[in-house]
């Protein structure tokens, strides 16, 4: 009878598992001396296959085949190489970059070491203020404050402007608080009921409720006459025993009357509305400066008295929305303050020109560092930019003298934004950097951003030896953009009120420019673009009208690099940096050399930076460009 298994006979006779444990244990006790053997791994190492050969049953002569090795080595050597050459780019471009941060630091500390002296200065000034506040006499107060400031009197000049500066501002009273709000209120509803967009509807509705009847008017003129009182009577009280008013009026009055230079100076020290001021430079009129003529339309009298309405009615508004009276409104606490910490902490000093066509331009200058300054910056905002806050800060962190300004319509510039008033604005500040500042064009860069580049553009055609013009985030042309965001039908309209009203073609203007120049085009663009929202954003980034420009200043410049491979540009523009990096190869045939200085005369005109439209650009984005010819 076979032996049954030790294991199988004690799971039959275990009553529990702890059973089975307990007689497994037993059994393993019975002969503890018995080895146990442990299995072997296998051997799992297996010897190296042979290397693989580069060429394999070569048929032919030894000739063919060493040649054909020949041609897989050197493939192999250049592949290598662009690697290497990738590296090399790499690590170049992070070296830069690590130079750039500190650069940035140490002119970041000399700010903050500036600002602090700066603000140690006001500290005293304002406690010594509030000693001959409390003092009975001037002289004794005039006294104590000069024995106060003993200890600093190598920086007493300094520290006395510095106290004229830094003034707090003056709080207004609720009496012409009360003023102020209902003249605006009024104002707003005036400009409402009179303008070209609302004031026939609004005459519709009166008409229908029997408002345009004698009785009516009269009852629309007292409310009229009422509210006038009451804003401009309430806000003539609050500043009649306002002394900080009282002086300014006085200043205000002689300037107007005596034209002194100590009562201008004096009266730069306040923010007020730029009317009849006289102007720190009064432009002339220049009948040999360049003008876009457009084409000739054959549009019927209908379509030209629409576009006409349009442009008047909501089209400049549109284009232009910082020169709408609410955006004005709440934007005006914001800019003064930022007006006051231009003139502060930076020492801007504010300059009043006056332009040919008789607009009142509110302009800063900014003096730059010593080894920066023999070049100056001209700055030009946007449709909703002002110079307070605008895109001079870029080049003024780096250290270059920058001049901005607001255009007609735009803070305290007076005026309206039009084309014509708009160019006459840019060459007044132009004629007041050449002949009051001293600087020559060809040490002028001109920095354009969004609509800024159509005055900069027009300027550079003009101005033709200028040192450099910068573009950020601008367009070809404005039609493209009025055409996407308009109707269909509407179409024929919009493109005679832009080509005979807003003609802003800045590829045009710029054939004209032949120096250097430097387009910045922002990847995250949404202004910009003929696409909507919800495309992709490589379609979107493809039809960003930067590109556009581009493409229009290569086909100027150099007609030869991109004929017949235009397509390459838009390729191009749809790379990496670090494909655009790879595209640095050496290549023997004819047509890839011409697309490789295709590619190198569209790395030297456009850089990317990553950010939207509204976005400030990054101070290490503003280089001035170096003019080259040849690719």
């Amino acid at each position: 009878m076979p032996r049954d298994d030790p294991i199988t006979e004690e799971e039959r006779r275990a009553n529990s598992a702890t059973d089975l444990i307990r007689m497994r244990l037993e059994r393993l006790q019975q002969n503890i001396e018995k080895p146990a053997p442990i299995p072997t791994k296998k051997e799992t190492l297996r010897a190296p296959k042979a290397p693989l050969e580069f060429v394999r049953n070569v048929v032919g002569s030894s000739a063919a085949a060493g040649s054909a090795e020949f041609h897989i080595y050197r493939n192999n050597r250049r592949k290598e190489q662009n690697r290497l050459d990738y590296i090399d780019a790499v690590a170049k471009k992070e070296e830069l970059d690590e130079a750039y941060r500190v650069k940035v630091n140490e002119q970041q500390m000399k700010e903050d070491s500036k600002t602090a002296k700066k603000r140690a200065k006001r500290s005293r000034q304002k406690a010594n203020a509030k000693k001959r506040k409390m003092a009975k006499k001037t002289d004794d107060s005039d006294d104590s404050s000069s024995s106060d400031d003993s200890d600093d009197d190598s920086d007493s000049e300094a520290e006395e402007d510095t106290e004229k500066k830094a003034k707090p501002d003056r709080q207004e009273s609720n009496l012409e608080t009360l003023g102020n709000t209902v003249i605006s209120f009024s104002s707003g509803l005036y400009y409402v009921a009179t303008s070209l967009a609302f004031g026939p509807l609004i005459v519709i509705y009166l008409y229908g409720r029997d408002w345009l009847t004698p009785v009516g008017a009269m009852t629309i003129l007292k409310y009229a006459v009422w509210m006038t009182m009451i804003g401009f009577g309430a806000r003539a009280f609050g500043r009649y025993f306002d002394e900080t008013y009282s002086r300014f009026l006085d200043i205000w009055q002689n300037e107007s009357n005596k034209k002194d230079d100590n009562n201008h100076t004096a009266l730069k020290k306040y923010d007020f509305e730029l009317l009849n001021v006289t102007p720190d430079y009064e432009a002339r009129s220049n009948p040999e400066l360049w003008h876009l003529i457009p084409d000739a339309s054959d549009a019927g009298t209908f379509t030209r008295g629409l576009a006409s309405w349009a442009v008047h009615a909501f089209g400049r508004h549109l284009i232009y929305p910082g020169s709408v009276s609410f955006l004005k409104y709440i934007m005006r606490s914001s800019l003064n303050n930022a007006r006051k910490l231009m003139v502060q902490n930076k020492e801007g000093k504010r300059v009043w020109i006056k332009t040919s066509e008789g607009d009142v331009i509110d302009a800063m200058f900014i003096r730059g560092n010593a080894n920066l300054s023999q070049n100056l910056v001209l700055c030009f905002e946007g449709n909703a930019g002002f110079y307070e806050i605008g895109v001079m800060h870029a080049p003024a962190q780096l250290g270059y003298t920058t001049l901005g300004f607001n255009i007609p319509g735009f803070g305290e510039s007076t005026g309206l934004p039009y084309a014509k008033k708009t160019l006459a604005a840019a060459d007044a500040v132009m004629q007041y950097s050449i002949e009051v500042l001293g600087y020559r064009p060809e040490n002028i860069v001109l920095f354009g951003w969004s609509i800024g580049g159509f005055p900069v553009a027009w300027l550079a055609s003009n101005y033709r030896n200028v040192k450099a013009v910068v573009l950020d985030a601008t367009f070809d042309d404005l039609l493209p953009l009025a055409l996407f965001r308009m109707p269909g039908f509407f179409a024929s309209v919009v493109e005679f009120a832009i080509r005979n009203h807003m003609n802003l073609q800045v590829d045009k203007l710029l054939t004209r420019y032949k120096g250097p120049i430097r387009l910045i085009r922002r990847l995250q663009e949404e202004i910009l673009t003929t696409s909507a929202d919800d495309q992709p954003e490589s379609i979107r980034r493809s039809t960003n009208r930067i590109n556009w420009l581009l493409k229009s200043i290569i086909r100027d410049r150099h007609s030869e690099l991109i004929r017949n491979l235009e397509p390459q540009v838009d390729r191009w523009l749809d790379m990496s940096p670090a494909e655009r990096l790879m595209q640095t190869g050496v290549s023997l045939r004819e047509e890839s050399q011409q697309r490789k200085r295709l590619f190198d005369a569209c790395s030297h005109y456009l850089v990317d930076f990553d950010a939207n439209h509204v976005t400030p650009l990054d101070p290490q984005y503003f280089n001035i460009p170096e003019g080259r010819d040849t690719f």
